[in-house]
């Protein structure tokens, strides 16, 4: 579990959960959690502090194994990554933010990098 003494440490992958991420294909059933990789047809924009990371950070993004609906998104934290105990962090699918930008109150999530 990430937090302000458990930070990732830069080049180490960090999982994050969520929603929102569109239609799946190959999807389960609703109400049934996927078996196995489930990946987006596209991939995310990942924002670390001010910065988008590399898409080839991203090393997966789809349903969550075992997790009804869960959204799933595997991010290489990169060396040039800021470090500290609450950094901003936001993904971006199809050019929607998940920090909620433009609206009141503005969402902020944020990691701790070592």
């Amino acid at each position: 579990m990430n937090s302000a003494l458990n930070p990732v440490i830069r080049g180490q992958v960090i999982q994050l959960y969520g929603t929102g991420q569109g239609p799946v294909p190959n999807a389960p059933p609703d109400g049934q959690a996927a078996t196995g990789a489930v990946p987006t047809p596209t991939t995310p924009q990942v924002a670390i502090g001010s910065s988008f990371i590399p898409a080839t950070n991203v090393q997966y993004s789809g349903l969550a194994p075992t997790l009804v609906g869960v959204w799933q998104i595997n991010v290489l934290v990169p060396s040039t990554a800021p470090s500290g105990s609450s950094v901003p962090i936001a993904v971006f699918m199809n050019s929607i933010p998940s920090n909620n930008a433009g609206s009141s109150p503005t969402i902020t999530t944020t990691i701790g990098i070592k």
